[in-house]
């Protein structure tokens, strides 16, 4: 799986309609080009460090995430641009960050590992791996022998 760093490309085409036009026009004044710009490099940051948060992770290049975490960072970055539209979240936008949020804390946990891994004939980087392998997870709190 690549590495890949958040361009405007990848928001606008996750946009609808309504919310491309909006943006077009709120794009326009440069203080609100630096707010998008720092939510964007935050919200790369926040996953970067819930990834290198796991010493047994491989971290891929600087300003860079796992492509299968951009639909969350995605999710997060437009959210918290809505936020500035002082727009109200729909049910399903807000559902979508929240999921987003459920994931980005899952990978600072260790649910998931990146591990090399790649299509074939390209170099090698790091993915997640949805499993654990149950010698590396630690001791139940509560027992279950005897159940």
């Amino acid at each position: 799986m690549a590495w890949i760093a958040i361009t405007q490309e990848m928001l606008i085409n996750s946009m609808s309609e309504d919310l491309r036009l909006q943006y077009s026009q709120w794009i326009q004044d440069p203080q609100k080009q630096e707010n998008m710009a720092f939510i964007v490099n935050n919200t790369t940051s926040e996953f970067r460090t819930a990834i290198g948060n796991n010493p047994s992770n491989i971290m891929g290049p600087t300003g860079t995430i796992p492509d299968s975490c951009a639909r969350h960072a995605i999710n997060i970055i437009i959210g918290t641009m809505l936020m500035q539209f002082d727009a109200t979240l729909s049910p399903e936008a807000r559902n979508a960050m929240e999921k987003a949020d459920i994931f980005l804390r899952q990978v600072g946990y260790g649910k998931y590992k990146m591990e090399p891994g790649g299509d074939a004939g390209s170099v090698s980087l790091p993915t997640p791996r949805y499993s654990l392998d149950p010698a590396e997870q630690p001791e139940r709190a509560i027992p279950c022998e005897g159940i």
